[in-house]
């Protein structure tokens, strides 16, 4: 049943939803021994409010590059049978620097640009933190690549490729040589590093400054409750959402507390919310 815009009703049940996929992610990772840990808003969501921030409707958490590649690798036979894994080694067309574990049978559907759309499913981010030796110009570079790949990747989505007719040339025949899944192999290959002082997230959405930490943030970590449940969170929070929010604990004005909003939502009972203009 199709329903209205209405946020109070949206968000209940996205929450009620995805925290199940959150579980079944975290069951896979205590199971085999990988490393985890809250990330982002949700990191901040299990400080501030022991569970999501009201307004948000996503989940996200982090691993090592090591921890994730063995994730990306066991969890297509680990993950229950109504979970899926999304990433380079399972779709070929893979747009993404990092890795999602989808709820089958849901949409959540977004837009790249206007014109296209593309369905994940109802799902939790998993990103890869990679060692780095901190905000230096080896990170940066590695950052420039991280935003080329993104665009390129975009690219494969929306169609639209670069204004000059070089460039879009390029891009065309990178990604009919390695197709979006070879590009996203060798930007991860390209952006490991050894024996840092740091993690860089140098796929995020923020600036370098505000997605590198120490490592010893994550030497040791803590269980933080979420909602229901307790999940693991680096011992360090406070330094890493100092890091990415500034004051963490101050509530943003009421104009900025709002959801993602993708175009459709479907849960897995087939209630369908629509966020598409009229």
């Amino acid at each position: 049943m199709l329903q209205p815009m209405t946020d109070d009703r949206y968000l209940s049940r996205i929450h009620a939803e995805l925290l199940p996929i959150l579980k079944e992610v975290v069951r896979v990772c205590d199971e085999n021994n990988i490393f985890y840990c809250l990330e982002g808003g949700t990191l901040l969501g299990a400080v501030r409010h022991h569970g999501f921030i009201p307004w948000d409707d996503d989940i996200d958490i982090m691993m090592p590059r090591a921890e994730f590649e063995r994730f990306v690798r066991i969890a297509p036979e680990k993950l229950g049978p109504d979970y899926g894994l999304g990433w380079a080694d399972t779709d070929p067309s893979w747009p993404l620097l990092y890795a999602k574990v989808y709820r089958k049978g849901t949409s959540f559907v977004e837009a790249p640009d206007e014109g296209s759309t593309w369905d994940t499913g109802l799902f939790v981010d998993i990103f890869p933190f990679d060692e780095s030796p901190g905000v230096t110009g080896s990170a940066r570079r590695k950052r420039r690549l991280a935003m080329y790949f993104y665009t390129l990747l975009m690219h494969s989505i929306t169609r639209h490729f670069s204004g000059n007719p070089v460039l879009a040339l390029i891009e065309k025949a990178l990604l009919a040589l390695f197709r979006p899944s070879g590009v996203v192999r060798l930007a991860s290959r390209m952006f490991k590093g050894k024996n840092g002082t740091h993690y860089s997230s140098y796929p995020s959405v923020y600036s370098l400054e505000r997605s590198t930490f120490p490592k010893s943030c994550y030497e040791k970590t803590l269980m933080l409750p979420f909602e229901d449940a307790t999940f693991r969170a680096p011992a360090g929070y406070d330094t890493v959402l100092r890091t990415v929010y500034g004051d963490y604990m101050q509530l943003p004005p009421e104009e900025k507390r709002v959801a993602h909003h993708p175009l459709l939502v479907r849960f897995p009972d087939g209630e369908t919310f629509d966020f598409r203009k009229p």
